[in-house]
């Protein structure tokens, strides 16, 4: 427990009484630093005088009750989102209630000034990992909401329940949205039949009853394959792994839970059983759709972390993140078709079936052809202009591709359609 601010109670009581107020970090172990958690639930407790606030863009926070004396907690929720740890089924308690830790008790002058940072730990299965990951999770869902109100566009909705799985699903990330769709009515029987289950009457009825208030509408793994071992992820990973998941989100405010329920649930449903993974290849019944709906999530991820990290090159000179920068956005600059791969990615480049690059380049001047053999000749768009494409009776990518068009006055139809076309998605015929 940390005792920082302990004073005898004798001269606790002369002490006159403060305001809570200090700066909540996270190690960011990428650039050597700390950084602040934006958005952190902050609690001060003294028997049954309770008083709550958020930190600040800055880490900073102020309760706006005096204590003399008080027990500090931080949970990592707010009025967005509200993240919860899973690493074992049978801490089935743990889906009940969000991330908190005791930083401790502090009183008179050192109230003034009370301040934590939550470590890196190589250790993917510990508690301090998952404190890290929803600290960084929850700086990207603060910094996702920045560039929706600068590209205007949908925030993501409000109120996402988010878990932080530090052992199951082989370290895939996935949005299935279940409380924004369902609310209290869970279908548990579909629910079942997407997991393959077979349970009892009473187990079934005691589920239904778990997942109605606690369904998860974002999954994200605390761990990484590396050298053939599971591994903490370093928050440039996280990052870009929650931009990717919290563009999903934004993609499903824009077309609502029906169209999840009518395209996404299927999809991925039978991709998962059918071949074992949620993409699928480009041959299957569902890849038109799965291609346009994870283009947005490959473009969006990457796009707000190159921008994340060239601001802190720009602002620190940190070499660190420019190299985090320019991997991002090369990997979106250089994404090279390829019928046979899902998503693979290098330092200077990426490969997929699934053309995120496309979208980039609608954005940028210019392009590598020798490297990519995609025809660039598209410079009109921006981010905004983009995700007009991401509409309610969208399902595949050529679908994508003319509403795009339509909604932008038609902007370079001819080198969309030729840069498409070069994406090895042939959606016109000349």
């Amino acid at each position: 427990m940390n005792t920082a601010g302990y004073v005898e109670q004798a001269d606790a009581r002369k002490c006159s009484k403060r305001y809570p107020q200090g700066r909540i970090t996270v190690e960011d172990n990428n650039l050597r630093t700390n950084v602040p958690v934006k958005g952190l639930m902050v609690k001060a407790r003294n028997f049954l005088k309770i008083k709550r606030t958020y930190t600040d863009i800055n880490g900073n926070f102020r309760i706006s009750k005096k204590y003399r004396k008080a027990t500090i907690v931080v949970k990592w929720r707010n009025r967005l989102a509200t993240t919860r740890g899973i690493d074992n089924w049978w801490k089935f308690y743990d889906i009940f209630f969000p991330i908190k830790f005791r930083i401790g008790q502090f009183e008179c002058g050192a109230l003034d000034n009370i301040t934590f940072n939550f470590p890196f730990t190589a250790d993917h299965r510990s508690l301090w990992n998952e404190r890290f990951a929803a600290s960084h999770f929850l700086n990207s869902l603060w910094e996702t909401y920045e560039s929706t109100r600068t590209d205007n566009i949908n925030n993501p909705p409000n109120k996402l329940r988010v878990y932080l799985v530090a052992r199951w699903f082989n370290g895939a990330a996935f949005t299935p949205m279940f409380s924004q769709v369902y609310g209290r009515g869970f279908p548990i029987e579909e629910f079942m039949n997407l997991l393959q289950l077979k349970l009892g009457r009473a187990i079934k009825g005691a589920l239904k009853k778990l997942l109605l208030k606690n369904a998860p509408d974002i999954f994200i793994p605390t761990f990484t394959d590396r050298f053939g071992a599971r591994q903490s992820e370093f928050p440039d990973q996280r990052t870009n792994t929650s931009y990717h998941e919290l563009g999903h989100a934004i993609h499903f405010a824009q077309v609502s839970g029906d169209y999840w329920k009518r395209n996404t649930y299927p999809a991925y449903g039978y991709n998962l059983v059918a071949y074992g993974g949620d993409y699928g290849p480009k041959n299957g019944p569902f890849a038109p759709f799965v291609g346009v709906t994870e283009m947005w999530g490959f473009y969006f991820g990457n796009t707000l972390t190159a921008r994340k990290y060239e601001q802190i090159w720009n602002t620190t000179g940190n070499n660190a993140a420019f190299t985090i920068w320019r991997t991002n956005a090369n990997q979106l600059e250089n994404n090279i078709p390829d019928d046979n791969i899902n998503v693979a990615f290098a330092n200077d480049r990426s490969l997929s079936w699934i053309p995120f690059g496309y979208i980039h380049d609608m954005t940028d001047n210019g392009e590598n052809a020798a490297l990519t053999g995609v025809n660039d000749a598209v410079n009109t768009y921006t981010l905004n202009g983009a995700f007009r494409g991401m509409q309610f009776n969208v399902t595949d990518v050529c679908g994508y591709m003319e509403e795009v068009l339509r909604r932008n006055g038609f902007s370079q139809d001819l080198q969309m359609r030729l840069m498409m076309d070069s994406y090895r998605w042939q959606c016109w015929a000349p």
